[in-house]
């Protein structure tokens, strides 16, 4: 992979952000691709598939992470393929306070890769908690 390198965290998103429109969306999805990956998180009990967020460049966040990179990491190997991937696990409750916090106070995330799966566990979150919610399938998105 040469000198490529990446970066980021690894955590919960609200369903309820997606339904108020603060997780943005710039893609349509199809309703039989959300249907299906419905169906696979549903007889599983389980989400299968992570969503790739980002956010604006936030300076309290990216001090928290340069701050954890300079430590050894929880986990650091290298796969069949060469690339090396290494982990630092974040559990200091003040640490997760202020992560919270930052997150909590941004506008808006934006979907980057996911949306399928983000429709589809906005479904099944609605259909867990007996909701009746107009799909996010219907032709419209957030900018």
């Amino acid at each position: 992979m040469g000198a490529h390198s990446q970066m980021g965290l690894v955590a919960a998103a609200s369903c309820e952000d997606y339904f108020k429109g603060s997780s943005k969306k710039h893609e349509f999805t199809r309703p039989d691709k959300e249907d299906d990956r419905v169906r696979h998180m549903e007889a599983l009990d389980s989400q299968t598939g992570p969503v790739f967020l980002v956010y604006r460049a936030n300076q309290s966040i990216d001090s928290l992470v340069a701050r954890k990179i300079g430590q050894t990491p929880d986990i650091d190997f290298t796969a069949l393929d060469k690339v090396r991937h290494t982990a630092w696990v974040i559990s200091e409750p003040a640490e997760i306070t202020k992560i919270e916090k930052e997150f909590g106070q941004m506008p808006c995330l934006y979907i980057a890769d996911g949306h399928h799966r983000s429709a589809a566990a906005a479904e099944s979150i609605s259909r867990e908690k007996g909701l009746v919610r107009a799909r996010f399938s219907d032709g419209h998105f957030s900018a």
